[in-house]
């Protein structure tokens, strides 16, 4: 969704998986890019593997996925011993060499690879530095940046020791952050990916950025249980998404972090180090607890409330001291439901939604023969989430996510 957000209006689109295993993160990005862009056709995908029965496996699903063979181009081969393209003859090097720059790249490298590294100066693609022989981590983000166009994007899931590993890794992050090219750091939930349950980041870099800022997001209290494993929902990947496309301070998720700030803690870009998603910790009112009421404290909690419906807790409270309080009514439903804000409040609820039946009726069954499946669940997202704008309270992104379980069935 982030690599689709960053290419939306461009009309031809090369997109390429230098480790692609099945093709599926291939089949993904280009599914996503579809849906913004409106023509599949559009789209020409390149794929590297070192295996060959799962580069066989590669080529073979994005045939049966119904992609064009002419925008397939495959290799098997080592990603960092041999760069794409690789040559005819080392004879002809000069004449058959086109180095490969792509709008997208995109890539689920095997964590932490024993490789062979060159020697230094030896390899362009590794002018930022060499990844230690233990580690490939860096290696593959840096062979996948440099075969960015200039205005391309890469996404990347790496293992979290690339935030703050030293060494040679260390300079690789600092020569990054100082040219820029990190555009945001993802935290994803443990345990979401087949073969492996440590959790795992997805690093979003650019190839030319002006901006002095990353935006480092803990998005890893957000997904649901799926048997044995965690899933990300899709209001979970909306919430990331609309994080990364808008840069978003977003309190216990996301921060912009400016580059002096990570300079200052030398480099290290370890989530918590920026972003605290803990929860708050419990704390209680002694004084209430040895001479009753309700405290004060708990009541305080419920702010986002009262600023809505700023009379409601002087009728439904009565203040004694400053440590607690006394129930004001006998019935607290009744007076709630009483109460002139909640009352203009529901009712603007539903007028924004006066409309909808006949709203969705139109878009999907009178306008059955057109409607576009790929783009439709963005349409009626976007229609959600406009008469949603002026309704505090309600948690968009839940809203989202019973639209997109409505969807999906």
């Amino acid at each position: 969704e982030i690599v689709a957000w960053h290419l939306a209006g461009r009309e031809e689109i090369n997109i390429y998986d230098p480790t692609s295993g099945s093709g599926s993160l291939l089949i993904h990005i280009g599914q996503a890019v579809a849906r913004r862009n409106g023509n599949p056709n559009d789209i020409k995908y390149y794929a590297q593997e070192l295996k060959e029965n799962t580069y066989n496996l590669t080529r073979m699903n994005l045939v049966m996925r119904g992609i064009l063979p002419d925008n397939i181009v495959t290799r098997n081969g080592d990603t960092l011993k041999s760069d794409w393209p690789w040559f005819d003859t080392d004879e002809t090097k000069d004449e058959t060499y086109e180095p490969l720059f792509v709008d997208a790249v995109v890539s689920n490298p095997p964590y932490s690879q024993n490789w062979e590294p060159p020697e230094p100066g030896e390899d362009i693609r590794f002018e930022y530095g060499i990844a230690p022989k233990s580690k490939a981590d860096y290696a593959f983000l840096l062979h996948d940046l440099y075969h960015l166009r200039d205005d391309g994007i890469m996404t990347i899931v790496l293992p979290h020791g690339v935030l703050f590993r030293g060494g040679e890794e260390g300079t690789i992050r600092r020569n990054l952050v100082e040219n820029h090219h990190i555009q945001a750091i993802i935290g994803l939930p443990a345990n979401i990916f087949f073969g492996t349950g440590i959790p795992t980041i997805v690093m979003v870099l650019r190839k030319h950025r002006n901006d002095d800022h990353v935006l480092v997001v803990d998005a890893s209290k957000y997904f649901a249980k799926d048997g044995k494993n965690n899933k990300l929902r899709a209001s979970d990947i909306k919430r990331i998404v609309d994080a990364v496309s808008e840069n978003r301070d977003v309190d216990k998720f996301s921060r912009l972090v400016s580059i002096d700030e990570i300079r200052q803690n030398d480099y290290n870009l370890n989530i918590p180090r920026y972003v605290d998603s803990s929860e708050t910790a419990e704390s209680w009112d002694v004084y209430s607890t040895m001479f009753g009421g309700i405290p004060k404290q708990d009541i305080d909690a419920l702010n986002k409330y009262w600023n809505v419906f700023p009379g409601l807790r002087q009728r439904l409270f009565a203040e004694e001291n400053g440590h607690s309080a006394k129930l004001a009514v006998q019935d607290v439903r009744e007076a709630v439901n009483a109460d002139s804000g909640v009352s203009a409040y529901i009712q603007r609820y539903r007028e924004v939604f006066t409309d909808y039946p006949s709203y969705l009726r139109g878009e999907l069954v009178g306008n059955a023969v057109n409607v576009s499946i790929a783009a439709e669940e963005e349409t009626l997202t976007n229609d959600l989430l406009r008469r949603l704008a002026g309704i505090p309270l309600v948690d968009a992104y839940t809203a989202y996510q019973v639209l997109d379980d409505s969807w999906q069935k």
